[in-house]
């Protein structure tokens, strides 16, 4: 589903890519974000496979330790903020009763948490360019993919309760 949405993404919104890494609405971070909050470490690790299958298209200098602390940053930074939203904004372990605020809140330290770690890995690879507006393009980004998605999500169980069965 991640692969999908990622070449989704860029047909979508081709006029908003700003690099080969930072798009100004990137949907696949809705879901880095919601199969981390649904499937924990095992939503992490398929976000990594997902990245993995994504970066089948990735210019071929990329290939190599580069790509590979991409993959990894790609399913740790949504787990550490599910992690930070457990123990520091006090949300069930289950995550039960999550609330728009919450989702809201959570959605703001995945794409922080998201940005600055890739950005880092990048900086630190010999990738980037200016960090701070780098960052904060994939943080909006990141951010804007996740809360749309994340509440597509919330809205779609809210009316699939709704719907009459049969």
């Amino acid at each position: 589903m991640y692969a999908g949405l990622y070449f989704l993404n860029s047909a979508l919104f081709p006029a908003l890519v700003l690099s080969t890494h930072i798009s100004l609405i990137f949907l696949p971070s809705g879901i880095r974000l919601i199969s981390v909050l649904l499937f924990s470490h095992w939503g992490a690790l398929g976000i990594v496979f997902g990245s993995v299958l994504t970066s089948l298209l990735a210019p071929p200098e990329l290939i190599g330790p580069t790509l590979f602390g991409a993959w990894v940053i790609s399913g740790l930074a949504p787990w550490l903020a599910r992690e930070v939203g457990i123990r520091f904004l006090h949300m069930d372990r289950q995550l039960t009763n999550l609330s728009g605020t919450d989702l809201l809140k959570l959605s703001v330290v995945f794409a922080a948490f998201n940005a600055v770690m890739h950005q880092l890995w990048f900086y630190w690879q010999g990738l980037g360019g200016s960090f701070f507006s780098q960052t904060w393009s994939m943080a909006v980004g990141d951010w804007l993919g996740a809360v749309l998605l994340l509440y597509a999500f919330k809205f779609a169980l809210a009316a699939g309760g709704r719907l009459p069965r049969g």
